[in-house]
């Protein structure tokens, strides 16, 4: 019996063995590849400290009883051409209240004696976002610092999260601020949940993309390889113009029967943003009412008592943003606004239409989208198409006049230039809108004229000069 179980323990240290040698060739193997692929990586990229190796974006869109979830799983790597790289290093993963994270994991792979080490990061400092200490969302971030980078090293980030809020975009970039070797998205959702997309920016020939219908369940995916690298000049338009990208939402669902419309015409998108102010200034304020009264005359007309009260908010309200959840697309009260003398775009304009209507001037909350955005609502109608608000005034004409408080210097009949040649979507009730493109100004509206007359006297010039600005 002993020389039995001997026998047995010698086979399976003997199987051991093989399996620890096996074991060892192939991980030799897969460690001679990754060598043999970052090599033709530094051929391609002699100019480069780093690139993007890969990155990629798999979304699972399921019915959780009636409504629908959005899952994400993340995956990039950036690969370090050279020592330089290390300036790379440093890194953040952004979500908000909207995309739960749920898991983040990141990584160094690195080098080492014809090895791969990996060494993964143990820190991650969360940070809230603000700019220019004015504006704050409920977007955070988790920054860190890949360790150990030097020439080789692939820096890994996964990550996890999830939105349940089924009306809310994905967007997702084909380019980078540097050169990248594949960047992929998939979504993957049952047969009763239709999405809808577009593409945008230059080069979107180079997107490839595929269907594939399966078991009542269908997966599109697209992807880019070996994408040049895309950076901004200063007073160029914004990336979003020309670097190619895809933004992804939920058109509709059907549950047991019954089908719901969520993000797929101007009237859905209409219907959410009707939703964010429908029980705002549900009553009339004495409050407003008594100093709008102090503000303008009775026997004013219309378009006079539309600049006093115009200029007015202007003047007094002071520009600040914080965006905590909901109250990105929500306005204030505009009461609350009025006490608090600051607020964003949506509060300003709260409080101008309150203003309106107290002296039974129509108007109205309007969705606009700044220049940096290049998105038209009438060709693909997103959320993502607006990030700004103002007030609109009913002309007797019933043409409207846009009024953004957010400005302290415009006149009523101008208009900023961050919004000129933008669609507008006016509030006019419940189901009801108008779209209107708010009007460029001419180029004599934005005149310097500069004369100057001067004259040798001996040693000394003297002269006259005149400027105009419009």
């Amino acid at each position: 019996m002993e020389y039995f179980m001997k026998l047995r323990r010698n086979k399976f240290r003997l199987f051991i063995a093989l399996f620890n040698v096996c074991e060892l060739f192939f991980f030799s193997q897969l460690v001679a590849q990754e060598n043999t692929a970052l090599d033709s990586v530094f051929a391609r990229y002699p100019d480069n400290s780093a690139i993007l190796g890969a990155k990629r974006l798999d979304v699972t869109i399921e019915l959780d009883h009636g409504k629908p979830v959005m899952t994400f799983d993340s995956y990039s790597e950036y690969i370090a051409i050279s020592d330089n790289a290390r300036l790379f290093a440093d890194s953040k993963e952004y979500f908000s209240n909207k995309f739960v994270m749920k898991n983040l994991e990141a990584y160094s792979l690195c080098p080492e004696n014809k090895r791969v080490k990996k060494i993964p990061v143990k820190t991650f400092l969360k940070t809230t976002e603000t700019r220019g200490n004015l504006f704050f969302d409920d977007q955070y971030a988790y920054r860190f610092t890949f360790p150990s980078v030097s020439k080789g090293t692939r820096m890994i980030t996964k990550s996890s999260s999830e939105c349940v809020d089924p009306v809310f975009p994905i967007r997702f970039y084909f380019g980078n601020y540097l050169p990248s070797e594949n960047m992929t998205i998939s979504v993957t959702c049952p047969d009763d949940i239709d999405i809808t997309y577009k593409l945008y920016g230059k080069d979107t020939a180079i997107i490839h993309s595929n269907l594939k219908e399966k078991s009542g369940k269908k997966t599109y995916t697209w992807h880019v390889d070996r994408n040049k690298c895309y950076v901004r000049d200063d007073i160029a338009p914004d990336l979003d113009y020309f670097m190619p990208h895809i933004i992804i939402q939920i058109a509709r669902y059907t549950y047991k029967g019954v089908k719901t419309d969520v993000m797929g015409s101007l009237e859905d998108l209409y219907r959410w943003n009707y939703s964010k102010i429908s029980n705002v200034n549900l009553s009339s304020s004495p409050v407003i009412k008594a100093l709008t009264d102090s503000i303008v005359e009775p026997q004013w007309s219309a378009e006079e008592k539309v600049r006093k009260i115009f200029a007015w908010v202007q003047t007094n309200i002071k520009y600040i943003a914080i965006e905590d959840g909901e109250n990105g697309y929500v306005p204030r009260e505009a009461d609350l606004v009025l006490k608090r003398r600051y607020g964003d775009c949506k509060d300003k304009t709260s409080l101008l239409v309150a203003m309106l209507k107290s002296q039974n001037i129509p108007a109205g909350f309007s969705w606009v989208g700044t220049i940096d955005i290049p998105y038209r609502k009438s060709e693909f109608a997103s959320p993502f198409s607006d990030n700004h608000m103002v007030a609109a005034w009913w002309k007797g004409d019933n043409s409207p006049v846009i009024l953004d408080g957010t400005t302290r210097y415009h006149s009523m009949d101008e208009v900023p230039s961050f919004i000129q040649g933008k669609q507008c979507m006016i509030e006019k009730g419940k189901d009801d809108y108008y779209l209107y493109t708010v009007p460029l100004s001419s180029p004599e509206s934005n005149l310097t004229y500069d004369s100057l007359a001067i004259e040798l006297s001996g040693d000394t010039i003297t002269g006259n000069g005149f400027a105009l600005f419009t």
